[in-house]
């Protein structure tokens, strides 16, 4: 950044000042970029309190209901979801949504 001091003072000549603005300018996008991804990306949770709630919901209706209930397996869809079971033909999404959660608790690992 100190270099920006320098732009037409002679003591980069015409062709280093010009370079070193393009780097300045393509340096200050590039920042600006960075800043609007990670306001964009970061700033809403995607779990939030409606989730929740959905989450609640559908482990009441779908989760435990007998017509979820795999015989095939033993478990319900519920237990299904929560064992991470790839052989759901429903609730991805809810499975999406577990491994987001455990992939941010960290759960099963050691350390903190």
């Amino acid at each position: 950044w100190d270099l920006v001091f320098f732009i037409g003072t002679g003591a980069l000549g015409p062709l280093g000042s010009w370079q070193t603005f393009l780097l300045a300018v393509v340096n200050v996008l590039m920042q600006v970029v960075f800043v609007a991804i990670a306001f964009f990306n970061f700033t809403t949770p995607e779990v939030d309190e409606k989730s929740v709630q959905e989450a609640l919901r559908w482990r009441r209706s779908s989760g435990h209901s007998l017509s979820g209930y795999s015989s095939l397996a033993r478990e319900s869809l519920a237990e299904r979801v929560c064992n991470m079971d790839k052989s759901l033909e429903q609730s991805g999404i809810q499975v999406a949504l577990y491994e987001n959660i455990e992939r941010y608790l960290k759960s099963g690992r050691e350390g903190f």
